[in-house]
């Protein structure tokens, strides 16, 4: 896996551990602008991996997907708890993204306190973790999200349904 950083019409590539070199430079809190690119054939078939893993509860997931994608419309940053089923919630809705968003929103499954601020992460212990923003307000957790899922904007409505269906997933392959 290869992240990339957009530097005008060119762009700066680093590997993981490249990475990772980068982020513990002194000072450094927010982590730079990164996509990350896959082949399409495995992101593809990943999605639906995953897609077809958390609809063991498709409203459930629905909810869920809603109310993360409500949180980064309106400009938050989203950390859920670090078990295995919120990581693929997070790794799906990230990639339930539009590409040109998902180059300017960083992401993590393993967020290291003290290190660097990712928009979407799971963490182990995420009441703990938020104390680490500067606008703590900002920073959703499972309950926050849950209720911003109860009133969405009509648009996060539609594109969550329109991912959670077989014919979307197949469209975009």
């Amino acid at each position: 896996m290869w992240f990339f950083r957009e530097i005008g019409d060119a762009a700066q590539t680093f590997s993981l551990c490249q990475l990772g070199d980068e982020v513990i430079k002194p000072g450094v809190r927010v982590l730079p602008d990164l996509s990350c690119r896959l082949p399409e054939k495995s992101r593809f078939e990943w999605l639906v991996n995953k897609r077809n893993s958390l609809v063991k509860s498709k409203e459930n997931l629905r909810h869920r997907l809603i109310g993360i994608l409500e949180a980064l419309v309106r400009g938050k940053w989203v950390l859920l708890p670090q078990s295995s089923d919120y990581r693929d919630l997070l790794a799906f809705a990230w990639l339930s993204l539009p590409i040109g968003d998902r180059r300017r929103i960083s992401w993590t499954t393993h967020f290291t306190p003290g290190r660097v601020l990712f928009r979407l992460a799971n963490a182990p212990d995420p009441k703990n973790a938020r104390s680490l923003y500067t606008k703590r307000e900002d920073c959703l957790l499972l309950k926050e999200i849950d209720e911003l899922a109860a009133h969405p904007h009509k648009a996060v409505q539609i594109l969550c349904d329109r991912l959670l269906t077989v014919e979307f997933i197949h469209q975009n392959h």
